[in-house]
């Protein structure tokens, strides 16, 4: 059974795990949708996504052997957005970056799934698609 594992390469097991990371944050967002309403689910989902980023981005120090300057940063948010599939674009400036998103996998499952609607509210952006940098403040 150990060989099993060989018949994977590399990719196929950075798209399982991928997969299954974007499944599990939809799937026990819709459990608690459904049990307690969008609203606390949203509120859950914030709650979580403010610890979540600061456990990648220490991972992410200690797996890359980064430090704890504005270029380790940046790699750093680069590499997690390229993991997840995102698409983007960087400007850099003598104050340090800035990264534009120009496809959210996020926000185009909403859309997918027919919750295109529940991207804003009142006017205002519902979802927290800034969570991508949450925990990265906490670099140093």
């Amino acid at each position: 059974m150990v060989g099993i594992m060989t018949n994977f390469s590399d990719k196929q097991v950075a798209e399982y795990f991928r997969r299954s990371y974007a499944a599990i944050d939809g799937l026990w967002f819709m459990k608690v949708e459904n049990c307690y309403g969008f609203e606390i689910a949203l509120e859950v989902d914030a709650d979580v996504w403010k610890v979540l980023p600061k456990i990648q981005a220490r991972a992410m120090k200690s797996l890359k052997g980064l430090g704890n300057g504005i270029q380790d940063l940046c790699e750093a948010i680069i590499t997690r957005l390229t993991w997840e599939g995102f698409e983007f674009q960087i400007e850099r400036d003598l104050d340090g970056f800035s990264i534009i998103i120009t496809k959210c996998l996020w926000q185009e499952r909403m859309i997918k799934s027919g919750r295109k609607h529940l991207l804003t509210k009142n006017g205002r952006q519902n979802m927290p698609f800034g969570k991508l940098y949450l925990g990265f403040r906490d670099w140093n």
